[in-house]
């Protein structure tokens, strides 16, 4: 079925018309031409519609919808909007400003024909700056484990890098009450529930992502939204090791969820913080009294937020 078969690229988008012509450009420039590219507009209000439409007029393998207003905003809900929108029998999604290589789809699809079992199929990329300067390549190489190479951070689980058979996904969907690690949520989803599944990897550096000045930060986050919903993941992740058993990645993950305690904190999201931490079943009763003072203190001077990951020390 690989050897000539369909993928749908799935690209979910907002304001980015100055940026995503090279995008789209990148994907015309596939050497594996058995293609449709799904853009799913997330109600931009800038020039998106036009350059998309553009690229619709000149080639029918494009397509443009509007992601349905009784839908949740944000890409994770343009994401799965795209997916029932597709044919193809593989998915690739992909980001509305960053690049393929022209064998980006072609280097995989050589993975599937020779393997003719495999699901999934990841590979390398590298990031590139507004100079067009390309630096750190990630993903470049795969143990077979690809939840130990997680705990190991050896991987990036952006999705981006995976090609799937669109079979193997049945009803797993991106969380769209989700606004950060999304991403992390759903590709930790899909490989700790299909116990059978065949992942294979290519080295080589498929393509490059944009570099942008997008840390969370007080400014960008003042309700605590995206923080809060990196330690909704990571506490997911904890929940499936502890039942796991698996004490290293009990321990890790436990860490990333009161690194996002602390983030919360340092941010002013208090009463997140506090909700957060009373149902954090991870922590003995004196842990939790201890943290709760640490909050008490980072409110009225300005300190405690350091002590919420030192504690596991």
């Amino acid at each position: 079925m690989s050897q000539n078969s369909l993928v749908s690229i799935i690209i979910p988008t907002f304001n980015r018309g100055h940026i995503i012509g090279e995008t789209l450009n990148s994907v015309k420039a596939q050497s594996y031409q058995n293609w449709e590219c799904i853009v799913i507009d997330d109600g931009s209000i800038d020039k998106t519609k036009e350059v998309i439409n553009s690229y619709v007029k000149e080639d029918s393998r494009f397509k443009y919808y509007e992601c349905p207003k009784n839908r949740l905003k944000g890409g994770n809900a343009a994401r799965n909007y795209g997916f029932e929108m597709s044919k193809g029998h593989y998915i690739q999604w992909f980001d509305s400003d960053d690049i393929m290589f022209p064998d980006f789809l072609k280097k995989r699809f050589e993975i599937f024909s020779n393997y003719p079992d495999t699901d999934v199929v990841f590979c390398a990329f590298t990031y590139f700056d507004e100079n067009g300067v390309q630096d750190r390549i990630t993903n470049k190489s795969f143990n077979g484990n690809i939840i130990d190479d997680l705990i190991e951070k050896n991987i990036s689980f952006s999705p981006l890098s995976y090609i799937l058979k669109k079979e193997i996904l049945d009803n797993l969907k991106f969380d769209e009450t989700l606004r950060r690690a999304q991403d992390l949520d759903f590709f930790f989803r899909i490989f700790t529930t299909l116990k059978n599944i065949q992942i294979r990897h290519t080295s080589e550096v498929l393509f490059k992502v944009r570099k942008h000045e997008n840390a969370i930060s007080s400014d960008k986050d003042k309700s605590g939204i995206k923080l809060n919903s990196r330690f909704i993941v990571n506490k997911r992740i904890l929940e499936y090791f502890s039942k796991q058993q698996s004490q290293k990645a009990m321990l890790k993950y436990k860490a990333q969820c009161l690194l996002d305690l602390k983030r919360m904190l340092e941010n002013k999201n208090y009463r997140l913080v506090v909700i957060n931490l009373l149902n954090f079943k991870y922590l003995n009763f004196e842990q939790k009294v201890y943290l709760l003072f640490c909050v008490t203190t980072q409110i009225f001077i300005g300190k405690g937020s350091s002590q919420f990951k030192s504690i596991l020390n």
